[in-house]
Order: structure tokens, then sequence, then C-alpha cells
């Protein structure tokens, strides 16, 4: 809502401003943090007074007094901010006081404590050193008292009780335009923002001044609701700063707030308060600011990617001002988002309410930083992931917002792991079939899991239960490794029909001492029933294979279970019998017959005796099958078996293979050799081999054979060969498999076909593997902090079968920090045959923990996957890189005097830099040489910092000494030291000694002021000198002694008489009294004065002897002449005058004053006598 304000004709009020102690502490110039850099404002270069202000010096100026002065904020050197003279005192009052960026000076408004040069409302600049001019010879009404630049050039002023503001030209001083208001602003201060003067009423609302609108009355406007705290006095200055947000500081509290405008033209703007910050209470000032330049602050926030619940989460904002200006402040925002609760801080400077941390930082030049810390608590039962953002807003305008925000996810601890289970193959056959189970465990959670492995929990197999292998080491987050196991099927399970396996993962996470274990997963291994006999028929008589009447022939039916599954009540089941004779009876053995296992046999039996018809016949054909109970299903029935007894002609052949080696090795020859026998009854000729089945990856040479092969007669044989050459593929393959057969041309018939003979050649598997680890450095075998170590792994296939998915697995690694990931070459390791070598490569970055361990080393095995059997594992490589230790330490003192003054302190600083590549622990200073005459301190070395020194790092240890006057008169105090500390390994070093003297030029010197004891000369009276001498010099004098000078007196002066405890030596300031006695004479009496002069001079420690300025006393006569005159006469009678009797008359004169009388006569007076009175006659010497 918005309220106007009414004006309120004939009442102003004084403008309210911050005193000069109200501003110390406001943000845009320094927050009492201790994470902000202390900061002095230098003064613009070569700057005269009077000249303009340095635009880059971002600085609040307060005008106070009257007559008035001008103060800027001043941050020193330890920190601490206060608010310093800029120049004296004016020789005028001056208000409405504004910062002109257009050319870098103060303007403002001439108070009633004007003068001739400068009346008042004159319109004045102010410069450096304050000094005041006026700006040509315009005025403004009285009564303003806030003052601020607009973007048109012009400087606005008005009163805080005046409902008309003025437009003045800085360049003349003239008012350019009167503008009226529709009020007279609430607020006790305007300043410029987004294209309103702004203000704050004491109830804290917002005040918006539309100076620049269109429209002959200016309208005010107050913005409800209240954004401030309520003031009980005054919101007495206003400031914008470079960010455009506006500064507010509150006259009775001493606060300083800082406001965002959003949308300003708005009907309702947005007011966001961005700060606040503590600060004393107010008095009347008049205040403005100088915006500064642009700063570039950036945030970078870092916490933990991971964390427990119910733990504590802390995190870390790191500020940065990249420049190019120096920043009069900042302010850093960070909402902790829920379920995170007591969010908490250890820095000061900031504050926290409820999740949201709010923290304002001081002046901070361009380069440096600050950090903050804010932890929250987690809840116990938390999941997922919190992102939290910090952002930070400089005072000043920030040319690259992008980096003022900073984010970091952080995800509860959530272990979880599945377990995929397959077996290969998934259906069986027949019984001692090899079935291999993986189990693919997968790190479904977001924390590594050690120990991963699986656990069977049911297994429905008849055999042996299979023993499951994992690889070792820790299943990182996402990561997947397959378990192993093999399982040789029995004839049960085939009859069971099918093998079920259950299994469970499971793996430890980090901290706890229970692993969790994986959803189970179950694979079944089917069995296709595939029930099957066979039976292969043959007869037997006295006459091989030919009919003879009368003979009996007895049949043998061997059946064979070539299925999968047993076969019950096994019986022959006769088909076609051509014989004329009575038919044949089988006869099974009834044990075998009842179960018949797969690949078993039984044989039965039949017999019958030929009868001619047979042989007339030619032969007699008999055929069966075979039949039985399987365990589900339809009964087999095998193919029918056929025998024929025939008479006479048989052909015959036999061929039996060899090969010329029984072992496989690449590249090596096989000759095959073929041996040909006629087992018939007839000669064969053109016989020959046929190569059958061949297993070998290359080509097989030509079969040869002898001439004999041409005309074979029965019995005889003959021996045909074949060359191969073997392929590094038949090596893997485990074996090559060749069979062949025999034939040849009968005299008629068919011709005959040899059973096939078969040879088999295998490997003898020898997989190896070999590899040799390296580490690249820049200096040879030298460990460099922050060097990238390369790791190179030159992997050989040492054995003779190929090796595929070759993997490199670190062994031991004793480094610091993170060993980078394993880089093979693309596509080496997948297959990698005998001989043949490639080289895998990490990197690793030495971390300082490395350098102080004195070495890394580093082993690493090969292992990969042979076509057959255990995979190889090479003997580890290891290599070890050292770290020379090389501590070392330098120191440097200094002094915080260059002089000395008794009883002043000197504090000495020794500067304690790690200057060697390892870190020192224990460092501290041992004190060397010191010629002071006290007694020195004791050293104070922060703990932190000399517990342990890092490379490049410094400490500064103090102490303290109180210079004596023996220092001074020795002239200087010279101390040095050295430092020294405990190194990880080998002899502590010691610094090269540091040492800082003190000087003190001597300035011997004596005053001497004489007095007597007697104000007036007395004759005869004795006057004590007295002669007070001061030591004025800054060193101790010895044989201290005074010197008279000119001395008028008549008689002879005692000698000086001085203690000799004062005069033997003499401190600077002390003071020491002797004295001389005169008697005093007529003579000086009459001479009416006695003066007296001496000087002090004694002995000091060097150079010539100091003399004083010579102290003079006089002791006066106070004149008293007096005479006094007692007459008599001597007659010859007592008494009685007697005629012509001569009368003396005497005359007995008397000084009877204090000075000697000259020419004395006597005077006769009345004289009664007749007679005439003889002359006076008196002594001539008297």
């Amino acid at each position: 809502m918005t309220a106007a304000v009414r004006s309120r004709p004939g009442r102003h009020r004084r403008r309210h401003r911050r005193s000069l102690f109200g501003l110390l502490t406001m943000a845009l110039i320094l927050t009492a943090g201790a994470f902000v850099a202390p900061f002095v404002v230098a003064p613009q270069t070569q700057a005269a007074p009077g000249g303009p202000f340095d635009p880059a010096d971002p600085t609040v100026f307060v005008g106070q007094e009257i007559p008035t002065r001008l103060y800027k904020a001043v941050t020193g050197a330890s920190g601490s901010v206060t608010f310093q003279p800029e120049g004296g005192a004016s020789a005028i009052n001056y208000n409405s006081i504004a910062y002109n960026t257009a050319d870098n000076y103060l303007y403002g408004v001439g108070g009633a404590a004007g003068n001739s040069a400068i009346p008042p409302a004159s319109v004045i600049r102010i410069g450096q050193g304050g000094v005041v001019t006026r700006v040509g010879s315009g005025s403004v009404p009285g009564g303003t008292n806030w003052g601020s630049f607009a973007p048109d050039g012009g400087l606005y002023v008005g009163g805080s009780g005046l409902d008309t503001a003025y437009r003045v030209n800085p360049a003349n001083g003239q008012v350019t335009a009167t503008i009226k208001l529709s009020a007279t602003p609430i607020a006790s201060d305007l300043t410029y923002a987004n294209g309103y003067f702004w203000g704050a009423t004491p109830a804290g609302q917002m005040v918006r001044v539309n100076l620049l609108g269109a429209g002959a009355v200016k309208t005010v406007t107050v913005f409800n609701p209240v954004v401030l705290t309520p003031t009980n006095s005054a919101f007495g200055a206003n400031w914008t700063f470079g960010n455009g947000n506006i500064g507010i500081s509150d006259n009775a509290t001493g606060t300083v707030y800082q406001v965002r405008i959003t949308n300003p033209a708005a009907a309702n703007p947005s007011f966001t308060l961005v700060s606040r910050s503590p600060g004393p209470s107010s008095g009347n000032n008049d205040g403005a600011a100088s915006p500064g330049l642009p700063t570039d602050f950036s945030i970078t926030k870092t916490g933990p990617g991971q964390f427990k619940p119910g733990s504590t989460v802390s995190y870390m904002l790191t500020v940065k001002n990249n420049g190019p200006g120096n920043a009069s402040g900042y302010t850093v925002t960070d909402t902790l988002p829920a379920p995170l609760t007591n969010v908490r801080t250890t820095t000061p400077g900031c504050t926290v309410a409820g999740n949201t941390l709010t923290c304002v930082g001081g002046r901070t030049p361009a380069g440096t930083e600050s950090t903050v810390a804010v932890m929250a608590d987690s809840p116990a039962s938390m999941t997922g992931c919190v992102t939290n953002t910090g952002s930070v807003l400089a005072n000043e305008q920030d040319p690259t917002p992008g980096n003022n925000q900073s984010s970091v996810k952080s995800c509860a601890v959530e272990p979880a792991m599945t377990v995929a289970k397959s077996a290969d193959p998934d259906t069986v056959t027949e019984a001692g079939q090899k079935i291999t189970y993986s189990f693919l465990l997968t790190n479904t959670g977001n924390v590594d899991l050690t120990d991963p492995g699986v656990t069977e929990t049911s297994f429905s197999g008849t055999g042996t239960p299979p023993a499951i292998e994992c690889p070792a080491g820790p299943l990182a987050v996402g990561a997947a490794l397959t378990c192993t196991a093999t399982y040789t099927a029995t004839q049960a399970d085939l009859d069971a029909g099918s093998i079920r396996n259950t299994a469970a993962g499971h793996g430890t996470p980090p901290d706890e001492a229970a692993p969790i274990t994986s959803p189970p997963d179950s694979a079944t291994v089917r069995v296709t029933p595939e029930p099957s006999l066979t039976v292969v028929k043959s007869a037997r008589s006295s006459s091989p294979d030919e009919l003879v009447v009368g003979e009996e022939i007895t049949y043998a039916f061997v059946v064979t279970n070539n299925g999968n599954v047993t076969i019950e009540d096994v019986r022959i089941e006769e088909a076609e019998f051509t014989g004329s004779g009575t038919p044949p009876v089988v006869d099974c053995p009834a044990e075998a017959a009842a179960a018949l296992a797969p690949g078993d046999q039984l044989t039965c039996t039949a017999t019958y005796t030929v009868t001619q018809a047979d042989v007339d016949e030619g032969s007699i054909t008999n055929s069966a099958t075979a039949t039985g109970t399987p365990p589900s299903g339809e009964p087999p029935v095998s193919p029918p078996s056929e025998v024929t007894v025939p008479a006479p002609s048989d052909p015959a052949l036999k061929v039996v293979k060899t090969a010329s080696t029984g072992k496989l090795v690449a590249g090596e020859e096989i000759t095959y050799r073929f041996t040909v026998t006629n087992t018939g009854n007839v000669t064969l000729t053109d016989v020959k081999v046929d190569e059958g089945e061949f297993t070998g990856d290359g080509e097989l040479g030509d079969v040869t054979c002898p001439a004999g092969a041409a005309s074979l007669a029965p019995g005889a044989r003959v021996t045909c060969t074949a060359k191969y050459t073997v392929t590094q593929a038949d090596v893997d393959n485990g074996s090559v498999e060749n069979s062949a057969t025999a034939t040849g041309t009968p005299p008629s018939g068919e011709p005959p076909v040899s059973p096939p003979s078969e040879v088999t050649v295998e490997t003898d598997d020898d997989p190896g593997l070999s590899v040799v680890k390296s580490a690249s450095t820049q200096e040879p075998d030298k460990l460099v902090l922050g060097e990238e170590i390369t790791y190179s792994f030159l992997v050989k296939n040492t054995g003779n079968v190929t090796i595929k998915d070759v993997t490199v697995d670190e062994g031991e690694f004793s480094g610091d920090g993170d060993l980078g990931a394993m880089d093979c070459p693309a596509g080496s390791t997948a297959s990698l045959a005998p001989g043949e070598t490639l080289t895998c490569t990490a990197s690793y970055t030495v971390t300082q923990a490395d350098v102080d361990a004195g070495s890394i080393t580093n082993s690493a095995t090969v292992t990969g996957v042979p076509p057959r059997g255990e995979p190889p594992v090479s003997p580890p490589s290891e290599v070890t890189v050292p770290a020379p230790v090389e501590p070392e330490l330098e120191i440097v003192k200094t002094a915080s005097a260059d002089r000395l003054v008794a009883g002043e302190e000197i504090t000495y600083s020794f500067a304690v830099t790690n200057t060697g590549n390892v870190t020192v622990t224990d460092v501290k200073v041992e004190e060397g040489e010191f010629t002071g005459q006290g007694k020195i301190g004791a050293l104070d070395c922060p703990e932190e910092g000399t517990a342990s020194l890092a490379p490049g790092e410094t400490v500064t240890c103090t102490v303290s000494y109180t210079v004596t006057q023996a220092d001074v008169d020795q002239g200087s105090v010279e101390n040095s030291a050295t430092a020294t500390g405990t190194p990880p390994s080998g002899e502590p070093p010691v610094s090269p000694p540091s040492k800082v003297t003190i000087t003190e030029s001597p300035a011997p010197a004596l005053a001497v002021v004489k007095s007597a004891s007697a104000a007036e000369l007395v004759a005869g009276e004795e006057i004590t000198y007295s002669f007070t001498v001061t030591n004025t010099g800054n060193v101790t004098l010895t044989d201290v002694e005074i010197d008279e000078g000119e001395f008028t007196g008549s008689g002879d002066l005692g000698a000086v008489d001085c203690p000799e405890e004062g005069t033997a030596s003499l401190a600077p300031g002390d003071t020491v009294t002797c004295t001389a006695v005169y008697t005093v004479t007529q003579a000086d009496v009459d001479a009416g004065s006695v003066e007296n002069s001496a000087t002090a001079t004694g002995t000091p420690p060097s150079g010539e002897p100091p003399v004083s300025p010579p102290s003079k006393t006089t002791v006066e006569t106070d004149d008293d002449p007096g005479l006094s005159v007692v007459k008599s006469a001597s007659t010859q009678e007592p008494d009685k005058l007697v005629l012509g009797e001569e009368i003396t008359y005497t005359f007995l004169v008397k000084n009877t004053g204090n000075v000697t009388i000259k020419d004395v006569t006597v005077d006769e007076g009345e004289f009664s006598g007749s007679g005439d009175l003889g002359a006076v006659v008196c002594p001539a010497d008297e």
C-alpha cells in the first residue's frame, strides 16, 4: 500500500545525521568480522589539498561540528576503523553534502555560520584536505539539509520539512530549477537510486520522491509494510552503494541497513532487506559516499559429497574480490535446505536466523579473499541428497554476477547392492557337464563397499556344491564385479529335470560393523530330457562273417543309452528276420535291463542255426530295435540295427593315424602318419586315405602315399603322410583333432571304407604374464611437491597361450593422495598374444605428506583370462620414488622501534619461514646474542603455527623488551636469533641467524640553576649558593662538576661542594644540588650587589663533554645609610662655665646604616655662645 504524505507548512525539522562514531561499523566500510583482511585507504597519489578525491576508494564522508570539519573513514593496519579528519576545520558550517562521480568532489550548501568569502546558503565544493571553495555566486534558499546527485548531473537539495526542492548546477552554483513537492518528505535524508530519491520514515517505512518525474508537482510516496525496525529518532544518513542498493542508518541504535529495491517505478515496489550491521548511536551529521569502482566478487562453496545421517554437515564458503576495484563491503547469504537443522557458524560477523546464514563483510582489497564456515545437523533417518547454494553481494557494482552463487550437493550415505545370477549353459544335456555360475554384484548405493562377496542360500544340485570366487578389493559406487562358481551336473540332476540355485550378495559399508545383504537372485538350469537308445546287432559264427550250414550263429544286441536320462525296463524287439529256421529268442541280463544309465551299455544275445535255405539265399538279414521306460515322456525306440551274414566276398580295410608330436607348439610342424591295413579277404587296388574331421586353424597338407598303395594284398599295410604347421589359434584352442578313413577298390562289389582313426594333439597350457613398473619424475628418482608422476606398467605375455581381458591390479601404494585411474591403449587389453607387450599408465600428484614420508612405494600385478584354467597372476613389480629430506628454515627478525628510548617497550618479531621441502614440527625460536642491559621477555609463538609448519608457510613469534638507560648509554642493542624444528627424519634444521640492531644517537646535555640563600647583602653574613644540575640529555653523565664563572664579590668564594653519589653518575632527568659558601664583605654591600654565574659539565659515555648554559644569580644590597652624632663638652669644672675657659666640644659620629659613608662632615646647628665657635676638626683618615 502507499499513503499520501501531508505537507506541514512552517514546520522544519533539523536533519538527523550519523555521528562521527555512528558509522564506525557501517557495512560499506567494515564489519567487525575476523574474516575481513585489514586494508588502509591510501590517499590519491600526489593529490594536493582541494583536489578531487580518489574514485577508486569507496568512502563515507561525514561533515560535523560548527564550523564544519570533514572526516573520512580509514581502516588502520590493525583492522580497526576510525574517522580521521580530512584536513582542518573549515571557516564555515555547511550541510546537504553529496558526492559527484563526474569530478569526484563533494558538493553542499553553506550554513548560517558563513563569512564574507562564502556567505550563508552558498553552493560549495569540498576537495581533499576538506578544502572548501565557493561555486559561482549563486545561493540556495535556506532550510536544506539533504542533498544527492542525479544522472542528469544536477545536485538536488531540500529539507526534511520543506515541500520544495532545488536543482543546482554544480558548475556555477546557480539554482536551475525549483521543484514543488506534493508533501514534505518525512524521511530525514534522501539518496538517488533507480530513477528516484529514497529515504525512510521513523516508523521504518520506505519513502519515494519522484523529483525527476513528469508534472509540475513531484509526488512523495510512503510505502507499507514496514521494512526497517522503527526508530525513536530518525534514519539520519542515506547513501547509494555501487551495486544500486541503498544504505540507511538509524541514529538511535546505530544499526545500518542495506536495502535492495525491485521494480522501483511500480505502485508497490519490492523492498528486500539485504543485511543489517550494528553500530553506535548517532548525533547530527551530514554524510555522502563515493561508490568506488566495479568489483567482481566470486563465491566458492565446498562441502562433503556424502555424510552419515545423524552427523554434522560442514560447509565452507570462500569469498574473493577479483577486482579491479577495492570493495567497501559485501553480504554473504546461505539458506541451508531442509531437513538440515541447527544451523550455526563459528565465523565472527555472521548471524543465523532459522536456516539462513547472513554474513556482512567489510573493506576487501582486490585480490583478497575470506572464508565463512557454516554447520548443520542431519536427521538420523535422512535419505537422499540436499543441494546448498550460497551467494555473495558486493556493495559495489559487480560486472560479472554469474559467479555470485555457488552450490554443493551432499548426499546421505545409503549403502545398497544387487546381485544378478546367471548360469552358462542354462540348459544341460548330460551328466558331467560343467555349469559356470556368474554372480554380477552391482553397488547401487552411494558409498563404496568393502569385502564384497556372494552367499548361496539354496541349491538343489545333488553334486558337490559350487565354491564361489570373487575378485578382491572394494566395490565403488556404481561399479560392478562378477563372482563365479562352477558345478558338475550329476545324472541325478538330469533325472530330476532342473538345478535351481539362489544366492545373495553382501558387502560392508564404511564405518559399519555389519555388512549389508542384497535381495536374492536365482538361476535355474533346465534339463531337456532326451531319452535315446541305440542297438548294435552283430552275428558270430565259426566261420567269420559267412554262412556255414548247420553252424550256430550267435547274435549279440549291444544296447547303449545315448540319451541323457536313465532308461528302465530295457528290452529288445526283433524286427525283420530272413532266416528260414526257428527265429532266435533274445536273452537280456535282468539287472542291467532294469535301469540303464546314460552312456551305459548292456548286451543281449540270441542264437540261430543256419539252414541250407539261408546259404542258398546268400545271406541272412536280421534287424532289431531297443526300447525302455524313461523318467518322463514317451518311451524311446532306437533306430533299428540290422545284421546280415553273407556268403563269401568280404573286402575290408583298417587305418591307424598317428602324429609326430604329442604337444602343440605354435609354428612347429606336425607329421601325420596313416597306417592302412587290408583286413579283408581280397586284394584291394587304388588304396587311399580320406581326411575326415580336422579342427586345426591352418591348412592341412595333402596326404602322400607310397607306390605300395596301388595294390594291397590281404594282411599287407602301407603308410601315408601329411604335414601341418601349428598356429597360435590351435594352441589357444587347446587341441587339434584329425580323423581319417581308408578305402580301396575290391575285385567286385562296393569299395570298403575303413573305420575312422582319430588322433588328437593337445596344448600343454602354460599361461604367464609379467609386469615391469616404472615411474617418470621431473627430477630423476626424486619426489617434488605438486609434481605429477607418471607410472608405466610394461605388461608382457610370457606364456604360450593368448591372454584376454588383461588387467593391471595395483598393489601396495604408500602415497597420501589418490592414484589416478589406469589408462591402457584402447583395445590393447582385450587380447595379448604370447610375446606381445602393452604399456599402461597411471598418474599421481605428489603431496606434502608424501615428501614428508620420504618416498612413495607402488607395486602392481597383472592378470588376465587364458583360454582355459586358472587366470595367471604375474609376480608383483614394485617401484619406489624417494624424496630427499631437505629441511630448511629461514628467520627474519624485526623490531617495532628504530631508536632507543629508555622505558619504552620494543616488540621483536621473528618471522620463521619453512624454506625446505618437508613439514617441520615443534618449530621454535632460539635467542642468540642480546646486548640489552635489561631482561628480555618470554618468547610468544602461536601454538598452531609452530606445531606444524608446511613448506612455504610462515609463523611469527614475538618477544617484548623494555629499554633501559644503560642501553641508551651504550648506544645500541643488538639481538640475533635462529629458528629450529623437527623434520620427519634427519637432523633438525637450524636457520641462519637473523640480527636486528636498534641504535640511539647520544645527546648529552646539562642544565644548571643557581640560587642564593640570602635575598640581600649584609656585611659579615654568610651566603650559601646552590647549583641545581639536571641531566637534560639522553645518556648518563659521570663526574658531574660545577665550573664557577663570573663572581663580583670582593671576598673569596668558598669551594663548590657536590654530593659524591649524585655527581659520580647522573642519569637522564636526574638532578643533583651542589653548594658553595661566601661571607659578605662591606665592600660587597657598598658595591650594591654580588653577581655569580656558573656552568655544569660532565663526562658522557662517548663524545665531547656537554657544558650547560650558564646560570646567574645576583644578591643586591638593600641600601639603608644612617648617621648619629653625640656631642659632649669638656670643662674644667664639670658642667660649669668658667669665664675664659676653653670648652672642647666633641662630636662622636657613628655610621648607623649598612653602607659606608664618605665625606662625613659635622654641621653646627644652633649655638647660643656669644663668642665665635671654633671650626670642627675631624681626623683626616676618618
